[in-house]
């Protein structure tokens, strides 16, 4: 089965369409197996990588360093790391069969944190890149690229999930 995606503009609005049962391993995985990548290899490269976006401005749609959204941002960073190429939109991200989910208490440096705009939980429209001690890196408008804690009332009540890639999907 082959592989696609479509991406329509829409203004400044960017909409990527993927068969999802088809955005398969093919297209996601090279070379860079995960279990290649130790924790500690993860805990300086992450944090390095991010590093080189920090005050990046936001940009709705954006994924260079020109500018970012949440999602370009998490993947510039996903496919420099883990040569992952994640869709453009956090929802879509969210869904991937190579993630699988972890609680808050394992997080780890370079697990991803999907946020929704209302307590609730039901809507996904956010992510970051969980760095350690509670920090995470992310875009946001109103700063571009910056790192906040998950300590924070406002970002801890609207976390819907945390996803790790599944290193047996890269053997």
């Amino acid at each position: 089965m082959k592989c696609f995606i479509l991406s329509i503009f829409l203004g400044s609005f960017m909409l990527n369409l993927f068969n999802h049962n088809a955005y398969c391993q093919e297209k996601l995985v090279t070379s860079l197996p995960v279990s290649s990548l130790s924790s500690y290899s993860l805990e300086n490269k992450i944090p390095k990588e991010v590093s080189k976006y920090l005050g990046i401005p936001y940009r709705r749609g954006g994924s260079s360093r020109s500018g970012v959204d949440c999602s370009g941002f998490v993947r510039l960073i996903y496919k420099n790391i883990f040569r992952v190429d994640l869709p453009y939109i956090a929802s879509y991200q969210s869904r991937l069969p190579i993630f699988e989910n972890v609680s808050l208490r394992e997080l780890r440096t370079g697990d991803l944190v999907f946020f929704s705009p209302i307590t609730n939980k039901k809507r996904i429209n956010h992510v970051g890149i969980y760095l350690s001690d509670s920090s995470f890196a992310h875009a946001i408008e109103s700063k571009g690229v910056i790192i906040s804690s998950l300590d924070n009332k406002y970002w801890k009540a609207r976390v819907t999930s945390i996803k790790r890639i599944k290193s047996n999907d890269f053997l």
